[in-house]
């Protein structure tokens, strides 16, 4: 018959085993994040999040920047812009800061009457 005190080993071998593989797995998918950015090639420039899995963001690809529409299971390319927006400093002031929010509304609006309402996934 095995033994008690063996027995507690064994699960606690288990637990501490079983907890170093589930946190090494979040740190892997934490520098995976920073890793795939870091190449440069696709930047998230700026986010707002709209609900709690709604978000829309604006992407530097290449030389060209778009707002996208995020939502679970969804992408949608809601515009293109044509003037890059520089991202917002810290040090700068609050009123400098909503050029992003005063180019999404102009896009909003010109995409409104050039964009056929399809997203990345519609096709």
């Amino acid at each position: 018959m095995v033994s008690s005190s063996y027995m507690a080993q064994l699960v606690i071998g288990l637990v501490v085993v079983l907890a170093c593989i589930v946190v090494l797995a979040w740190l892997a998918r934490k520098m995976n994040r920073f890793q795939s950015a870091a190449d440069g090639s696709l930047k998230i420039i700026s986010g707002l999040s709209l609900g709690t899995r709604e978000r829309i963001v604006l992407l530097q690809a290449g030389e060209k920047q778009l707002v996208v529409g995020v939502a679970p299971g969804r992408i949608n390319t809601l515009a293109v812009l044509d003037e890059p927006v520089a991202p917002a400093d810290e040090n700068m002031s609050s009123s400098s800061g909503n050029s992003f929010i005063d180019k999404f509304r102009t896009a909003m609006t010109q995409a409104g009457t050039m964009h056929s309402g399809k997203g990345v996934n519609d096709e």
